[in-house]
């Protein structure tokens, strides 16, 4: 079976395909590559970075609490709220949480209270 001639010939718009799946491939010279290096980042540019979202397993390791413990902290509103990506699936902005342990960090919590010694005699 023969190809097509469209098929058979290198399309234009490859080469620059090729050059994204590989930066260096566009990049002639090392001052080139030196240019991309210093380009602003998003941030240097003004705009923002998309916010990251991190999934419960990593929230539970990073607070270092038991998914209870969240849970019951998300309903007193002690801990950030999650964000609902879809059916059962749930995640935290990164930064929610980055600043809720600080918070922990600045402000540890008080020592847990003894249990009363005036017990009723009877």
């Amino acid at each position: 079976m023969r190809l097509p001639s469209a098929m058979t010939e290198k399309s234009s718009h490859l080469p620059a395909l090729e050059s994204r799946s590989n930066p260096e491939a566009s990049c002639d010279s090392s001052a080139h590559r030196a240019a991309h290096l210093m380009e602003p980042s998003m941030e240097d540019r003004g705009t923002p970075k998309p916010p990251r979202l991190i999934r419960a397993a990593e929230v539970y390791d990073r607070a270092a609490l038991s998914r209870a413990s969240i849970w019951r902290r998300v309903r007193e509103g002690s801990f950030p709220k999650p964000v609902t990506l879809g059916y059962n699936r749930i995640a935290w902005v990164e930064s929610d949480i980055d600043a809720w342990i600080e918070a922990q960090r600045d402000n540890p919590p008080a020592p847990p209270r003894k249990a009363d010694d005036g017990v009723a005699a009877s």
